[in-house]
């Protein structure tokens, strides 16, 4: 095991530290401690197939991070997280998450509806997230 400590991108200021046998490890305990991650240097970091739900990357470094299995970002104001699960494939947008193949046009419409906070050009903008979520991780 290693000490692994991640850093704020711009500050350097410490997000995390702990002891784990790799940086994927590293990240993986820092999300499951509930760890700010906004705004961390993870560049270079070997993710692949990572658990990174509920992970709060926004504005992450991830320069040359190898995402395969694992894809996040913001959209419109929320993070997202594209994720391989023992279950397939899984969305989560804010506070929502679903089984990708869940992401139907139906279903984006009732969130949209409940949601109060998007706009009329939510609808669209979910759509071409599940759309690239379906070719990024499968």
């Amino acid at each position: 095991m290693s000490l692994y400590e991640i850093k704020h991108r711009h500050t350097g200021a410490l997000l995390w530290s702990g002891d784990a046998p790799t940086m994927r490890d590293a990240v993986e305990a820092a999300v499951k401690s509930r760890a700010n991650l906004a705004d961390a240097n993870l560049a270079g970091a070997n993710l692949a197939d990572a658990n990174l739900a509920y992970a709060n990357l926004a504005g992450a470094y991830l320069a040359r991070a190898n995402l395969a299995g694992a894809a996040t970002g913001s959209l419109r104001g929320y993070g997202w997280a594209c994720l391989s699960s023992a279950n397939g494939p899984r969305l989560r947008y804010g506070c929502e998450e679903h089984a990708l193949a869940d992401w139907t046009p139906e279903l984006i419409t009732r969130l949209c509806a409940r949601h109060t906070s998007y706009d009329d050009a939510m609808p669209a903008a979910l759509t071409a997230l599940v759309a690239f979520c379906r070719e990024v991780v499968r």
